[in-house]
Formats: structure tokens, C-alpha cells, sequence
């Protein structure tokens, strides 16, 4: 009885409007895309979400809210007519987008604290059917989740959840100050980016960067063979054993695979793979992440064959970087049908479909040109619808477009315009493809009846076919 009165005392809902001109009620139109049938129409629903005011006209919501979203409308304080809102700005690494409203309005801009500790009593509050609750929470502890859309690694607090939901995008306040915004929830808990997260994405806003960067290796603990070796000579070894350095990383020239980092910028790693973060506590590497930035070097101390150095490399940005793969957003995809064969860009959005460990579960041939092929855009075959004219190009199903009639070609663009070229030539289209060797040939002569044979067949959007000009 004594513990469910402490639960209930801590979720315990006061009925509040002094942060009511500050925070809104949004709804959000979702039509999701399936990454790997982007030619499928999937049905419009709708989410409602919180959002802080930020400036007159600006509202800071999670980039949940927005992600693949056809239509965004505000609700201010009693007025029932809503406002259209634009997307603004946009950063899937930090998990937050930017609204912006029609004009500048009377509502009043919220502050952001400069850091929030474990332990800490705070405020969630929940703007739900115009009223606005309270509801009382502890911060339990400071963790590490990666993006949905991105996997870029944030720190996030933790809370017990109590039995009661919260919108999406709710803000947490510590005082009266924002300290946190809800990006995610769970039977148990609720997981908030923490306020030194938030006003970073803010910062980069107003110098107009996407300035979360990555240092682009992989890490693990240290192997038990290197621990042991390392033991005999009685050296205490501790940090973090480099299992990859993909080509994007600052560290590409500098870092080796089994080298052992053992300090980030003067901070050091223990044995499992944490550093001590104040005020947060101990975090994996990836929780330090976040605070990287492309115009700033970070320290490494390493250790490698028994010898100490340091290394120093500016990272770069992850979102965009060195790397030409698009992020993209909203419902657009590069993808085009070619008698029954669709072609596609390939995007980050693709390989990210693949879970978390995409690296290993995604086709390799595309894998492999994110992270290791030449630096430009590829053309693959995401899929061949099976009809008897293509049955032997089933096996390039998730191969990359080398050449078309001989010319290379990057970008979807580029893929089609040689393709046009081949049907005012009133010649074959003769695709080369890898890294299997394979020649995919187009007939474009009968270009429309094919489209129309498909179309018909699979109930596809006639718009998604290619016809020439």
C-alpha cells in the first residue's frame, strides 16, 4: 500500500496554464514510406505531439513529428481554427526539427537550462486536449539510444513512466526552465534529450550548420588475447580496441584497426568502455559523441605496440560530411520503373531499413559502396517485378548501375538521361551492372506498352514510370 502511494505521489497530475502560452498542440499528417516498395501508397494517419515555442513564429517539437509528414497544423491556446506550419530546419542526428508558423504570434519563448543531473526532481508537462498537466518525475539516470532515422548515437535521461502517457514532444522543466524534451516512451519509462543536447541543435540553427559530428571508427572492448599479452609485461591497459575505421572518419590516415584508445580529449576510458561525463555519470564513448564538432580537433590518446601517442583530427559532420549517400526526408524517394525494373538512388534512408546493424544485415554490394566504394551517388535495381521478359534479371536485384552503352553514370539523373539518349538513338539500353557482372537490356521501343502491361498488372502509380520525352 506504501509503495503504491509513493507511485502515485510521484505521477500525481496538477492542473496547470502557467507554462500555457508557451507550449502548443500540434497534429502531423504521416504517410509513411516503405523504404525497399517506395512505389506503394500507404495510408494517411494522423499524430498529435506537443511543441515549445522558441521565437514568435518557431516551434521545437521531435523530428518524429515530422518525419515523413505531408501536413503540419498548430493549435494556439482556444483558438479552434488551426495554423499551417512549415518545416524550418531539421537535424535527424539530434532527433529535433524546427516549425515555423504563418506569422509571428503572442506566444511567449521558453528557456533552456544549461544542464540537468541525475536524481533531479522535474516537471513533465503534458499539453493534452487544451489543458495542460503536471506531472512529477525523478531522473533515474543518463543512457545512450541511437536515432531511428539516423543511428546517431545522444545521451538521453531516464524516467520511470508511472502508468501514465505522455505526448510526444513533451517538455520537461527543472524551476522554470526547459531541461528536456520527450522523444521517447515506453511501457516503463520515458527517455528525454537532455537541455545541453537541445541548445546545441539550437546553436547550429542560428549559424545555419549541422554540426553533429562522428568520429567514424568502430570500437569494441578489448580483445582477451591483447589483454593477456599485455598483462605478462604488467602493464594496466584500458580503453577501447579499433575494430573498423570507415572512410568518412577524420582518423582514416592516423588510427590502424587494434589500436587501443585510451583517453578522449583528456578523459579517460575504463576497462568497459566508459568515461565519466559530468555531471551525467559514466557513459559509453558514444554518449561523448554528441559533443563533437567539425570545427573544433578532438585529443585521442592511443595505444599501439606497447607505445603511447597522441592523435588530433577535426571530425567531420555525419549528416551530409564527406559522404555523398543522402539522409532524405519526408515522402520523396529517387526511384524510377523501366519495363517491370525498378531503378533506385541509393540512400541512407535504404540501408537504414535494415535495422541498427545494417552494416552486416543490409545486401553487401551496397554496404559496401556507403562505406567503402567511390565517392558519388550509385544507381541500383531495388526490385524486378516477375514477369516472364525479366526472369533472368532477378539475380541483380540490390546490384549497383556501373555503365550505361558504355557511359558511367552516378546519380538517377545521370542514369536517365543516358537512357533517354539510347531512345532517341533508337538504340538497346545495355546496362552493366556489379559487383556480379551482369548486362540488364532495356528494349525502349515498346517502352509505353510496357509501362501500361505493368501498371495494369501490379497496380502501380502510372506516375512512377519512365517515358521519354
Amino acid at each position: 500500500m506504501i509503495l503504491y502511494l509513493i507511485v502515485l505521489a510521484s505521477s500525481f497530475i496538477i492542473a496547470s496554464n502557467s507554462k500555457a502560452d508557451s507550449i502548443v498542440r500540434i497534429k502531423s499528417f504521416v504517410q509513411k514510406v516503405d523504404e525497399r516498395t517506395p512505389w506503394k501508397r500507404e495510408q494517411v494517419r494522423t499524430i498529435s505531439s506537443n511543441a515549445l515555442v522558441i521565437d514568435k513564429d518557431l516551434l521545437l517539437v521531435s523530428s518524429k513529428v515530422v518525419d515523413q509528414s505531408t501536413f503540419l497544423e498548430a493549435y494556439l491556446g482556444q483558438d479552434a481554427s488551426p495554423r499551417t506550419l512549415k518545416l524550418e530546419y531539421l537535424d535527424n542526428n539530434a532527433q529535433l526539427a524546427i516549425l515555423k508558423l504563418p506569422k509571428p504570434s503572442d506566444l511567449v519563448p521558453l528557456t533552456f537550462a544549461e544542464n540537468v543531473k541525475p536524481n533531479q526532481r522535474v516537471e513533465v508537462k503534458n499539453l493534452r486536449n487544451n489543458r495542460l498537466e503536471t506531472l512529477k518525475k525523478t531522473i533515474r539516470e543518463f543512457r545512450t539510444i541511437r536515432s531511428r532515422t539516423s543511428f546517431y548515437p545522444l545521451p538521453v535521461m531516464v524516467m520511470a513512466k508511472g502508468g501514465r502517457s505522455v505526448m510526444n514532444s513533451a517538455p520537461i522543466f527543472c524551476q522554470k526552465k526547459v531541461c528536456g524534451l520527450v522523444i521517447h516512451q515506453n511501457e516503463r519509462e520515458l527517455l528525454a534529450l537532455p537541455s545541453p543536447v537541445i541548445r546545441k541543435f539550437l546553436n547550429n540553427y542560428r549559424s545555419n550548420i549541422k554540426d553533429f559530428a562522428k568520429m567514424g571508427i568502430a570500437t569494441r572492448t578489448i580483445p582477451d588475447s591483447l589483454f593477456r599479452k599485455v598483462k605478462l609485461k604488467n602493464a594496466d591497459l584500458k580503453g577501447l580496441w579499433i575494430e573498423r575505421v570507415f572512410r568518412h572518419s577524420a582518423f582514416r590516415n592516423t588510427l590502424k584497426v587494434g589500436d587501443v584508445v585510451t583517453q578522449v580529449d583528456g578523459i579517460p576510458i575504463d576497462r568497459q568502455g566508459y568515461l565519466e561525463i559530468e555531471p551525467w555519470g559514466k557513459l559509453p564513448l558514444s554518449g561523448y559523441t554528441w559533443k563533437l564538432s567539425s570545427t573544433k580537433p578532438i585529443e585521442l590518446n592511443v595505444w599501439r605496440d606497447g607505445k603511447e601517442m597522441s592523435i588530433k583530427a577535426k571530425p567531420s559532420a555525419f549528416e551530409g560530411g564527406m559522404d555523398p549517400i543522402p539522409l532524405l526526408n519526408g515522402r520523396k524517394r529517387p526511384f524510377i520503373i523501366i519495363n517491370g525494373i525498378v531503378f533506385a538512388e541509393l540512400t541512407r534512408n535504404f540501408l537504414y531499413s535494415w535495422g541498427a546493424k545494417w552494416i552486416e544485415n543490409a545486401p553487401m554490394a551496397l554496404s559496401f559502396s556507403f562505406l567503402y566504394g567511390e565517392k558519388k551517388p550509385a544507381v541500383f535495381i531495388a526490385n524486378v517485378f516477375p514477369r516472364e521478359s525479366n526472369r533472368v534479371y532477378r539475380a541483380a536485384r540490390y546490384d549497383i548501375v556501373k555503365r550505361v552503352n558504355e557511359n558511367e553514370v552516378g546519380n538517377l539523373a545521370e542514369f536517365l538521361n543516358q537512357i533517354q539518349l539510347a531512345f532517341d538513338q533508337k538504340q538497346k539500353a545495355v546496362i552493366d551492372m556489379g559487383p556480379i557482372p551482369l548486362e540488364v537490356i532495356l528494349d525502349l521501343s515498346t517502352i509505353a506498352e510496357q509501362k501500361a502491361l505493368v501498371s495494369q498488372d501490379y497496380s502501380t502509380n502510372p506516375e512512377f514510370f519512365w517515358l521519354p520525352n
